[in-house]
């Protein structure tokens, strides 16, 4: 039996004419053959271009993620840079505070526990981004406030400063000793009991007299009038109620209305005035009340 062979005829619309063709049924299956592999081929290779596309996507996807993810970081690296330094000012300031007031503070509490031993990239390794912005964000609250609260602190310690400036705390003499105390004794003169307003301290006549505090010379007496009074004397209004008065003296080197500071040269010990020997009287009020030179001395 031969091999078995195939016509196919094309006619046309009208039914005129035709034209005809050998197939062989080899040549139908090679044929179906190279094409399903043709077309798995190019189904492949599609298949293969589509999948890099979307992996090449993703990268970039991935990287403008992670380019932002830097960003955040550096960010938040930067605030706690800057949180780190304000910290160690306001830490500053506050020692500064606690040496010139004196002052013991209460430990602060910065907002968030333990210590940044690692670098800022280790802890970013295992810290979330959402906490440890609100970390910082509550970190950033609570250093605001110590802030206030220091600048709050710095306004009454400079009040406090100039209060201390202004606070007879010092003897006005180099040496000597006290003769008569405040309050109550026996006048020299009298022989009876009366009220010293201040202490007398006997010192050879010429000793440099200084200022306790602070203060505007308020009055200067150089009249002398013999036994009678202070004889030549000095009042200091301090400020914040404290006058000072220097009395008995031989010298006077300042005017009305001059300012002066704790150890300023302000006169010279004598005998003037109502007095049985060399000394100076020295006397201490706080609005208008007559108080113990000795109660403000903190030497």
């Amino acid at each position: 039996m031969g091999k078995k062979q195939y016509i196919i005829a094309i006619i046309d619309e009208a039914g005129d004419s035709y034209s005809t063709f050998q197939v062989n049924p080899k040549h139908w299956i090679v044929g179906g053959i190279l094409g399903m592999g043709i077309f798995l081929l190019i189904g492949f290779s599609l298949w293969n271009i589509i999948n890099f596309r979307l992996s090449q996507k993703n990268r970039s996807e991935e990287k403008r993620k992670m380019e932002l993810i830097d960003q955040h970081l550096q960010k938040w690296e930067d605030r706690i840079q800057h949180l780190e330094s304000l910290l160690k000012e306001v830490q500053r300031r506050n020692q500064q505070l606690r040496a010139t007031a004196f002052l013991s503070l209460p430990e602060i509490d910065y907002g968030i526990g333990g210590t940044r031993s690692e670098s800022s990239s280790n802890l970013f390794e295992f810290l979330e981004l959402q906490p440890l912005a609100k970390n910082l964000d509550s970190l950033e609250f609570q250093i605001k406030k110590l802030e206030y609260s220091t600048q709050e602190l710095e306004k009454a310690v400079s009040q406090r400063t100039q209060e201390i400036a202004h606070y007879p705390s010092v003897f006005p003499v180099r040496g000597g000793w006290i003769s008569s105390s405040f309050g109550n004794r026996v006048d020299p003169f009298t022989g009876k009991i009366e009220f010293h307003p201040g202490i007398d301290i006997s010192i050879k006549p010429g000793t440099e007299v200084y200022a306790t505090a602070a203060g505007i010379v308020k009055e200067v007496n150089t009249k002398i009038v013999p036994n009678q009074g202070y004889g030549m004397y000095i009042v200091i209004d301090h400020g914040f109620g404290y006058e000072t008065l220097y009395g008995h003296l031989s010298k006077i080197f300042v005017k009305k209305g001059q300012k002066v500071n704790r150890w300023d040269l302000i006169g010279l010990t004598g005998n003037t005035g109502k007095s049985t020997a060399p000394h100076l009287h020295y006397s201490v009020s706080l609005r208008g009340e007559m108080k113990n030179p000795l109660y403000f001395n903190l030497e």
